[in-house]
């Protein structure tokens, strides 16, 4: 495995579905997003917690996170990517090419700094060198949910753009999480997985 990628494994059975869940570029540190949701679904799904330590939007980690699922017995078929952000924009990716299910929280879509222009300084230095995945507009799909802040422009281009299940949220927050029963949604998520929709 590559050193900038960092990952946990909770398993806690061989039968039900698997959630990977990304971490996304800034707020964690050396720790990862996610934890305390991933405990609330144990014995709901197995989960697998990713986090990219160069914080370079996993472009340099997107076969070894395929190998790493792949490692682990995860199926497309008893899989759920979810992320927020930056994380979102991995989950999107890697549901899209490992050929899964994806629920993204207001995700970047495109990479490039012309397409970011509020961001700060901080966001632009860590965008990754041009690479094969900087649009992911090619992703499309009832397999893909975004989730995103109607009152956030920036997170509203990401979203619309893209032809995947969109459900704006109320709010303005970049994190539209703060609104939202992200357990509900991702147990709802999983009974469609266990049923084959």
């Amino acid at each position: 495995m590559e050193k900038g990628i960092r990952f946990k494994v909770e398993k806690s059975h061989p039968n039900i579905p698997w959630c990977i869940f990304f971490t996304g570029m800034f707020e964690y540190g050396d720790s990862f997003e996610w934890v305390n949701t991933a405990e609330k679904l144990i014995g709901y799904c197995n989960s697998l917690l990713i986090r990219d330590a160069r914080k370079k939007w996993f472009s340099r980690e997107i076969k070894n996170i395929l190998c790493l699922m792949e490692s682990h017995g995860i199926k497309k078929e008893n899989a759920l990517c979810i992320g927020l952000s930056g994380g979102g924009y991995a989950a999107l990716l890697i549901a899209d090419l490992f050929g899964c299910r994806s629920l993204a929280f207001s995700p970047q879509t495109h990479l490039g700094r012309e397409f970011n222009t509020v961001y700060d300084n901080k966001y632009h230095k860590s965008l990754p060198d041009r690479h094969e995945y900087m649009d992911i507009g090619f992703i499309r799909g009832e397999r893909h949910t975004i989730y995103y802040p109607i009152n956030n422009l920036n997170d509203r281009l990401h979203a619309t753009r893209m032809n995947v299940i969109l459900h704006p949220v109320n709010q303005g927050h970049h994190n539209v999480l703060e609104g939202i029963d992200r357990v509900h949604l991702i147990k709802e998520e999983l009974r469609r997985i266990t049923l084959g929709r």
